[in-house]
């Protein structure tokens, strides 16, 4: 065949525009771009993750979203956690702002705390049969309750324990199987929702809000009563904090020793509720045209649970818990700017403030119920480890009443 004017036009029309919009971008893709995920621990390597220089919001919101799109299978999302859209974005930060209370909160949040810990430990007393419960469980239902009852002004006695139980267990189920490739229960998620809906009315899928919030806030709880409970000074501040729980008592040191404040910190310091977080962050060389940016993106974790206990930056004892470390002329400012339990930057989460009062108001309410003397009182049974989302097998709340 000769190579005339119409293989040449051929040539030009088809297969050059072929070459240069898929072979070309397709061999680059081949090139550059790994399906391993890159896990950093180095401070100034977390935050050129979390934070970089001269990065724009759009980047900075996408980055998070491209690596959270399991959430999107398992819960149907669709918040700034999960959105590439920076008016979703925005839209968020002004319901979650409008939804939590920053001054004011910790009378009525408190009280509930202590109520809600009380109801259930005399739901074990009143039944001779079930000596014990299960820890993480009796966590989820008195963060759960608490939570949703003062964040979206729901009735308590609207909110049946079964109920709360099939939602909290469910969104553990969800989450775990996120991280799979498993197929999620047939009706799980509808029947969460269902639930969900019926306590909260007037907001569309209520748990675009319900999950940034509670998933983290109960592991914190869990672990932060185990770490707290043995401990008098502790108990002692969370007491008189439970009490008067104002931002003032909040942060005030009994000498140089602790604060609530401090105790929390610690307690984020060594068991961040996310041990890593993750991004999808771009690694398109200058000279390739942003066009073909999805074609570089490299998924990296920034792995906080290594750094926040960096032996270089927090000493030799940085495995031990020691809440004097927060006090304010002892922490150093790179020691400060590794504690990342909240993330960093502009997009940092904006509960930051809020989240470390309300967790020290729920563990309160536990410490002091389990301390509580006489047959009222609760007792934990230590399991063989400490879990986080998952690992509390053995940790159990015990009856008091029962034994007797």
């Amino acid at each position: 065949m000769s190579f005339d004017d119409s293989n040449v036009c051929y040539y030009v029309t088809v297969l050059l525009p072929f070459a240069m919009g898929v072979l070309i971008p397709w061999c680059l893709f081949k090139a550059f771009r790994t399906n391993t995920k890159v896990i950093v621990s180095s401070l100034a390597e977390i935050q050129h993750i979390l934070n970089p220089a001269s990065a724009t919001i759009e980047y900075l919101v996408g980055s998070r979203a491209r690596s959270n799109t399991r959430l999107v299978r398992a819960f149907h999302l669709t918040n700034t956690f999960v959105s590439i859209d920076t008016e979703v974005h925005r839209a968020f930060v002004r319901e979650a702002k409008r939804l939590i209370p920053l001054k004011g909160f910790g009378f009525p949040f408190g009280g509930l705390a202590a109520q809600i810990t009380a109801e259930l430990g005399r739901s074990i007393c009143s039944k001779p049969s079930k000596v014990d419960f299960d820890y993480a469980k009796f966590i989820q239902i008195l963060t759960f309750k608490v939570m949703i009852s003062t964040l979206f002004k729901v009735d308590l006695d609207s909110m049946d324990t079964d109920d709360v139980v099939f939602v909290t267990t469910g969104i553990n189920t969800l989450w775990n199987l996120s991280k799979t490739t498993a197929n999620f229960p047939p009706g799980l998620l509808e029947g969460i929702n269902r639930r969900v809906s019926y306590w909260i009315t007037d907001i569309e899928n209520p748990l675009n809000l319900i999950i940034p919030v509670y998933e983290t806030m109960w592991q914190v709880v869990a672990i932060g009563v185990v770490l707290l409970h043995h401990d008098p000074r502790a108990c002692r501040l969370l007491e008189t904090y439970l009490q008067n729980p104002t931002p003032e008592q909040f942060a005030r040191w009994e000498g140089s020793e602790a604060s609530v404040q401090s105790l929390i910190s610690e307690t984020l310091r060594l068991y961040p509720p996310v041990r890593r977080i993750s991004r999808i962050i771009s690694t398109r060389p200058a000279w390739v045209p942003s066009c073909l940016d999805s074609y570089f993106q490299q998924s990296v974790s920034a792995d906080i649970s290594i750094l926040q206990r960096d032996m270089t930056i927090w000493g030799q004892d940085a495995n031990a818990f020691d809440a004097s470390r927060h006090y304010p002329s002892k922490l150093t400012q790179e020691q400060a700017s590794t504690l990342l339990a909240f993330s960093a930057g502009r997009i940092k989460c904006v509960a930051s403030s809020w989240a470390p009062q309300a967790a020290s108001l729920l563990i309160a309410a536990m410490v002091k119920k389990v301390n509580e003397e006489g047959l009222e009182g609760i007792d934990i049974k230590e399991g063989s480890k400490l879990g986080s989302r998952d690992g509390w097998g053995g940790w159990k709340v015990i009856s008091r009443h029962s034994h007797h």
